[in-house]
């Protein structure tokens, strides 16, 4: 996933101004509700890292967390190196 810091999103036809800064990250958390939290991979390698560190559900090619779990997962993953929106 890219973000732009100008305001333009991934895949949009808005002409980026000059000095434009992109992000690509690595996963997207995605609250669903108060009950669950969806750890979205975003490339390969999260996705293995994810496997080999977790025994968790997976809906829709997204990890389900517990809340009270996610902040630690979330840790973990930057500081596996990963980039989380």
């Amino acid at each position: 996933m890219t973000r732009c810091d100008c305001g333009a999103g991934a895949g949009s036809r808005a002409i980026h101004t000059t000095g434009c800064v992109t992000q690509t990250f690595d996963v997207s958390v995605e609250t669903e509700g108060v009950s669950l939290v969806l750890i979205r991979p975003l490339n390969l390698g999260v996705s293995d890292w994810l496997k080999e560190n977790t025994e968790g559900e997976w809906f829709g090619g997204a990890l389900v967390v517990e809340p009270r779990y996610a902040d630690t997962l979330i840790d973990g993953l930057r500081d596996a190196g990963y980039s989380v929106t």
